[in-house]
This record gives C-alpha cells, structure tokens and sequence, in this order.
C-alpha cells in the first residue's frame, strides 16, 4: 500500500507529493542517491523523493528549415569526442549551445539533440561518462549526458521486460532510471534553468512513479523554462492513449501550449505533435492508413524533418516505397540524416529491387551505429539480395556483373559466408585460386552449408595440403557427424595424404617455394 510525504525539493523550491517507494538519501561525501530500497542508516537519511529524470523514448532532433537541428557530422563527432575523452571540448560545445538557448530558446532543440547522441545503448560505454563526471563535478554537462545514456538503457530493458516478463530486466531497468535520475538532481542543482533536465525528468517520471506527479513536474519544468518546447512534448507524449490518457487531453494540451507561442516561436508546432504521437500510437496498431493521415495532418504545420520521417515510416509499411523515398529525401533535406532515415531508405530500396543503392545507405547508418539491431537485420536482407542478383548474372554469363554484385555485398558485410562462396567460385572459373581459397577459407567458416567444404577440398587438394583440410572437414562434422559426403571426403583425404607420403622421396631437394607453389596448383 502507497503512503505519502511532503518533500521540500531544495533546488526547486517547489512543494511535491513523492511516492514512498523511491528513497532519496545522501551519502558521506554528498553525492544524491535514488533508490526504490531505503538505504541502511549509515548511508544518509534515506527519505522518499520524487525527482526522477530520463528521456523520451523517442528522438527528438529538429529540422534544419524551422528547427536549429545537428547534422550527421556533428552528432557523430560529438560521439568520438566521447570515445577520445575528450571531455573539455565537450563541455566548450555544450556551453555554447547553453548561452545560444538562453538568448533564443528556439535553438534549444539543438541542445537536445547533443544530449541525444549520448544515448549509445550499450552498457559498457558507462566508463567514459564516468570519467567524464570525475574529471569535470562541478557542471552540468556530464550529468545531463549520463543521465541521457542512462535513462536511454531503462527504457531498453523496460521495452525487453514487457516482451521477456523477466523480472530480472525491471530490475536493471529500474536501476538505470534510478541512475539517471541521481544525475538529473546532480544537474539541476548546477543549472536550475535547464529544460532539457526538467525534459528528461519528465521520461522517468513516467516510468517510475505516479501518474500524478507528471503534472507537478511540467509547472516545475515551466516556471523554471517558460518557453521551452522540450519539456511541453515530453509531457506530450505521456498523454498518449498509450499511456492511459487521450486524443482529446493531448489536442487540448496542444492548443493552450500554442498560446505561448510568444514565449517561443516553435511552439506553434505543439498541435503537429499532437497529430504525429497519435499517428505513432495508431503505427503500434498496426493501424497505417489512419496513422499516415495523422503525419500527413501534422506536416501541414510545417516542414519539420521528423513528421516526414515518421510519414515515411507509413508509407513502408504500406509497401508505397516511393513515398517513401520522397519523405526520407524530406527529411536529408530539411535536416542532415538520422540513422532511421539511412535505414528507412534501405528498406524503401530493397523493396524497390535496388540492392546496390539500398547498400549504400546502410553504409552510412553504419557510420552512426554499426551495432544497431535493425541494421544488421536488415543488411543480411540486402546482403543476401546481392548474391542473388549475383548469381543471376553469373547465369547470363555476365561475370563482371556478378562479381560487382557480390563486392558491393563484401563492402557491407567482409563476412558473408554466401558472397565470400560465389566470388570464389568466379575466381576459380578464371584459374585464380589464391583468391579463391581466401574467400572459400572465410566462407569455410559458416558449416550451414557442404558445398563450401567441397569447394575447400578441391583447392586446398590441389595444393596437397592434407593436414588443413582435415582440420575443416573435422570442423564440419562436429556439428554434421554423421553427413555421409564429409565423412568420405575425410576417408579420401587419409588414402591421398598416404599415397602422397609414399611417393616423396626422402632424399630429394626441397624445390623453390614459388616454383614448389606454383607445382601444387596444377
């Protein structure tokens, strides 16, 4: 049962209303923590708190035209940056885009757009904001952008433990948010005009705590930052359908934020993004017509590179994958590429049949997340295309079509056992065998398939080199014991490896290698 307490926030001022299952407690060197157990006595003085903090689950980069948006460029080097450790031109960059935004609070999706490149996904980059927090502990940036990375890791495995109900994953879930929330009170006590905090605090918020608390902290967020349109779309998106509220809350919120517009000019766009989060929650249904009408209603306020991109994302579903195109052009054009809209273009080529092109877009998403799931998904799609086209040419006898196919296939996965196979097949016809063994040696790699093996045992035979071969066809039938065809394979290699012992004479010079090289391929 869920009691109550009156917390004085200090660095608000504000009065609010916390749920007794998050403690918020102080330990000996000063540090805030947040946990949903009280801590031991020794700790600090374990008393409930209800600042909590993340970010939105979905991103929130803005249009190059009506909103100050990053291009690819900077939002990929704000990650090596990171990965350099390079923290003190970070913290230059970021005080910049903190003073343009409090001159002009229309560059502040700019600002957030920085802290979004910190949502990397992966636990194990937590020891460069770590460091980054060490090294510089009076500011606010390396706060903000852990608790971005943490807050980005919480929802993660809050979407994985809906799918998995391992409670196990709501625990992990629950610890970053908590996580993050520490370094949003870290941050706000450093900057108490921050609206991309009070933003991120309004996404954990919502993940952790009542519903009710939302509300307290939107005034919170708008006494402090009046006109930022970032904390008015973060409470937005919490009242979606999805989220227990409605299309009607989420217009009428919409339309009294639209009368700040005098604050902040981007707020005129709030009525759009009432329209595309409703499309959103019409794409979970499933429900792409009525979803695409949605986005369609949200661009008519104006050209902003996430409505096209989300429009887009309809219109692939709906398999009208020229549409598409012409929205993911929208979204280049009016802002610099994301990874979505890299990775959208692919699958709008793919289903168009243009392989080659479809390739080249994901080698650009690559540039910004070469580990993201549906990059990879979708590149074994595309991968596997290309040796198809690959070995229709090779059918027609257009060789030099097939191998382009297939290198452009290798550009994008050196790994692939299918194209390193049909390469080395071409290779063979045209008597290149070291290549062809260099690409049947990685293909040889994948047991999936026989014929990769065989095509090893014919060049590596050539060579007479017994021993390797035995080692891949051992490699095979671990995992196919009993496949009849590598077990006489094996039984010949034995009777040749034998026979070739018994004809080398023990007295005969060893011959050049080059010559001797050359001896084994005929």
């Amino acid at each position: 049962m869920s009691r109550f307490l009156i917390v004085l926030l200090c660095w608000s001022g504000m009065i609010v209303t916390a749920h007794a299952g998050v403690y918020r407690w102080v330990d000996d060197a000063g540090r805030v923590h947040f946990s949903d157990k009280a801590p031991s006595s020794r700790a600090g003085s374990g008393e409930p708190d209800s600042q909590r903090a993340g970010v939105q689950p979905s991103s929130q980069q803005a249009s190059g035209i009506v909103f100050p948006g990053l291009n690819g460029d900077e939002y990929l080097r704000l990650r090596k940056l990171l990965r350099a450790r390079q923290f003190e031109i970070l913290n230059q960059q970021l005080t910049e885009l903190t003073r343009q935004v409090s001159r002009d609070i229309s560059q502040e999706p700019r600002l957030v757009a920085s802290y979004e490149a910190f949502d990397l996904g992966y636990e194990e980059m937590d020891h460069y904001f770590n460091d980054w927090v060490r090294t510089f502990p009076n500011i606010e940036y390396s706060y903000l952008a852990r608790a971005s990375f943490y807050s980005g890791l919480g929802w993660k495995f809050r979407a994985l433990a809906k799918q998995t109900r391992d409670p196990v994953d709501e625990q992990r879930s629950n610890k970053f948010f908590y996580n993050a929330l520490s370094d949003i009170d870290a941050a706000i006590g450093k900057n108490r005009q921050s609206g991309v905090a009070y933003g991120l605090l309004l996404g954990v918020a919502a993940a952790t705590q009542e519903r009710d608390q939302l509300r307290q902290h939107l005034d919170s967020g708008l006494q402090a930052v009046p006109g930022s349109l970032f904390i008015r779309t973060s409470y937005l998106q919490f009242l979606t359908p999805e989220w227990g509220g409605s299309a009607r809350a989420m217009d009428q919120f919409a339309t009294q934020a639209k009368r700040s517009e005098h604050l902040n000019r981007l707020l005129v766009f709030m009525p759009a993004y009432s329209s595309a989060m409703q499309g959103d929650h019409k794409m979970k249904r499933q429900q792409y017509q009525q979803a695409h009408q949605l986005y369609t209603r949200a661009l008519k306020s104006g050209h902003h590179y996430e409505f096209y991109q989300k429009r887009a994302k309809a219109d692939l579903k709906l398999r009208r994958y020229r549409d598409a195109l012409k929205d993911f052009n929208a979204v280049t054009r009016y802002n610099s590429a994301t990874i979505e809209a890299y990775l959208g273009q692919a699958e709008a080529y793919s289903g168009l049949g243009q392989y080659r092109n479809a390739a080249a877009e994901l080698r650009e998403a690559k540039k910004l997340d070469k580990n993201s799931t549906r990059l990879l998904e979708l590149q074994e799609v595309v991968v596997m295309a290309l040796v198809r086209e690959a070995q229709g040419a090779k059918r027609t006898g257009n060789e030099s079509a097939a191998m382009d196919f297939l290198n452009t296939a290798l550009d994008l996965d050196s790994n692939s056992a299918a194209a390193r196979y049909e390469r080395a097949l071409i290779h063979y016809k045209e008597q290149r065998f070291t290549d062809a063994l260099d690409d049947a040696t990685v293909a040889g790699q994948d047991v999936s398939r026989v014929e990769y093996f065989q095509l090893l045992d014919d060049l590596l035979s050539r060579r007479r080199f017994w021993d390797q071969l035995l080692t891949h066809w051992d490699f095979y039938l671990a995992s196919h014991p009993k496949d009849r065809i590598a077990l006489a394979a094996r039984a010949r290699i034995y009777q040749e490896r034998d026979a070739d012992g018994l004809v080398k004479s023990p007295v005969a010079k060893p011959s050049d290698d080059e010559a001797q090289q050359k001896e084994r391929w005929q």
